[in-house]
């Protein structure tokens, strides 16, 4: 996944939603939720209760889409958010 680069501050979000129903698709799980924070949450919880261990999530890049746009104050608003709430459910 790759958002670094983007023209609207609501395509990457869309994007997200996508590429984790693609995933979601190519690993033959279910996923019934349609915000991205929810699907990526019910995508863990899905891949775990399938195969009875706990799903390992790595996370690369995150900082790339606010690198990208650092100066653009639209898209760095809804990046903060947006990141906060994709990633708060994740604990060590």
């Amino acid at each position: 996944m790759n958002y670094a680069k983007t023209d609207r501050p609501q395509q990457p979000e869309n994007n997200i939603i996508g590429d984790l129903l693609e995933a979601a698709e190519s690993m033959d799980v279910e996923i019934t939720k349609t915000e991205y924070d929810s699907i990526f949450e019910e995508l863990l919880k899905n891949l775990s209760e399938k195969h009875g261990a706990g799903a390992v999530a790595l996370i690369d890049g995150y900082d790339a889409p606010v690198a990208g746009h650092i100066d653009d104050p639209e898209i760095r608003t809804w990046l903060r958010p947006t990141a906060r709430s994709s990633m708060g459910f994740i604990r060590p």
